[in-house]
């Protein structure tokens, strides 16, 4: 049941979510589409509308329309996806390993692409990525890279959404001064494999808590993938592997590397990075 609009131009359909501002399914009168529309704190949509508004990717959504309301508050119209979150579709438990492998692949030339307009998706979870019904996943939420050298209190308020898990161990020192490359795309990435390929976490929280799963990440290693489900081809198991190594260094260097295996995977061709060290030419 469609409900009186504080937005002129927009018919609001249901509420979608609440958190720290409200979620509507909506219809922009103008053009009859469905949009996704957010109304809340002004200075927090307003800097993703800027971000959404310099990115034009098809895995990403589209910015349709965005400004201020009466008083403090902020909207933006986002392009709805209808097929719900990566962690909705997870609730039936693993992807096919070809199918997880494809939808990490678009997302890393996605990550990539954000990198190269120097933007860095704030919070990659399986809860952030959207697919659209036929899993072509897509990502909505972006800053400014130049801001990630600064996590503070960003960081601290993951930790009350249960973030920890997908968070790269220079992340997770939570030090002001440290400087978020593309490394930890990989990493973060490679936790959303992880689950897409076991169906939990690289760091579940089970009875940990936030605190306790940040200090996993700085000092164990996951359970191996082939553990979790033997099923799993090895090549794809050493790519997420190597996502998720302690050192930065010792990941791929970049969201566009990690792309090229999983593309190398996906067409069943050796890949050099698939092995310990690379080639001495």
């Amino acid at each position: 049941m469609s409900e009186h609009s504080p937005i002129q131009g927009y018919e609001l359909l249901k509420v979608l979510a609440r958190n720290l501002h409200v979620v509507y399914l909506a219809r922009q009168s103008s053009t009859g589409r469905l949009v996704c529309l957010r109304v809340g704190i002004a200075e927090k949509l307003r800097q993703q509308a800027e971000s959404l508004a310099t990115l034009d990717h098809p895995n990403i959504v589209r910015l349709v329309e965005a400004g201020e309301l009466q008083g403090c508050g902020f909207f933006s119209a986002l392009e709805y996806v209808e097929g719900g979150t990566l962690r909705e579709r997870l609730r039936g438990g693993p992807l096919a390993p070809s199918a997880a492998a494809a939808i990490a692949s678009t997302l890393a030339l996605t990550l990539d692409y954000a990198r190269g307009q120097d933007m860095i998706h704030q919070n990659l979870t399986p809860s952030s990525v959207f697919l659209k019904r036929d899993d072509d996943p897509i990502l909505d939420d972006f800053r400014p890279a130049e801001c990630s050298k600064h996590p503070g209190g960003e960081q601290l308020g993951a930790l009350i959404l249960g973030t920890p898990s997908y968070m790269a161990p220079e992340e997770a020192t939570l030090d002001h001064h440290t400087d978020l490359g593309p490394s930890v795309d990989v990493y973060r990435l490679g936790g959303v494999l992880y689950q897409m390929l076991t169906g939990q976490a690289p760091f579940p929280f089970r009875e940990s808590s936030p605190l306790q799963i940040l200090e996993q990440v700085r000092t164990q290693e996951p359970l191996p993938v082939r553990r979790l489900q033997p099923e799993v081809p090895n090549d794809l198991e050493t790519i997420c592997m190597k996502c998720l190594e302690k050192q930065p260094s010792r990941r791929y260097r970049s969201p566009g590397e990690l792309a090229d295996d999983l593309a190398r995977f996906l067409q069943r061709k050796p890949s050099w990075q698939n092995r310990r060290d690379p080639p001495l030419d």
